[in-house]
């Protein structure tokens, strides 16, 4: 898990495509969380590089080609081992070679890259949460979702050579 300080360039640059991107059909936010999914672009980015990609299937392309969607959620701590890192399962179509997940901080001080995993490799071994299911933490979940606890994912530090190789 990487711990990334959020700059105030990383917050205005977040706040104006939040703001371009308004709200989307279909989101259960109504563009609310729009602020906290850049930012967590921004932190995988200044972690891993590449180039940013505002894309239907992927955030960031690496060097090599390799395709990056960013997953982030809002946390109030520092993310736990045991937090759940998820998707809902229409994301199932979207064609990326990984995904990343970040949890930033509600303050938008800091955000957490806390792990990655290949997205073909996530699908066969993730944990299918279905709609209406409510978790131990009383949240009630509103779509379909797979899901994945921090522990499962691959660290950060496997990241490195897996996007450097040739594509």
């Amino acid at each position: 898990m990487i711990e990334v300080q959020i700059t105030n360039e990383m917050l205005i640059d977040a706040r104006e495509k939040a703001i371009e991107m308004g709200t989307l059909r279909g989101s259960m936010m109504k563009g609310d969380r729009n602020l906290i999914g850049f930012l967590g672009e921004a932190a995988v980015q200044k972690v891993i590089g590449g180039e940013f990609h505002n894309t239907y299937d992927y955030d960031i392309m690496t060097p090599s080609g390799k395709t990056v969607d960013v997953k982030s959620k809002k946390t109030s701590y520092p993310p736990k081992d045991y937090y759940a890192c998820n998707i809902f399962t229409a994301n199932e179509k979207q064609a990326c070679d990984y995904l990343v997940f970040a949890h930033v901080l509600k303050n938008l001080e800091k955000a957490w890259v806390v792990g990655f995993y290949e997205k073909k490799e996530f699908l066969k071994d993730c944990t299918f949460i279905p709609k209406g299911h409510v978790a131990d933490n009383g949240l009630e979940f509103k779509r379909d979702n797979f899901e994945m606890k921090i522990s499962q994912l691959k660290p950060m530090d496997q990241i490195y050579d897996i996007i450097k190789a040739a594509a």
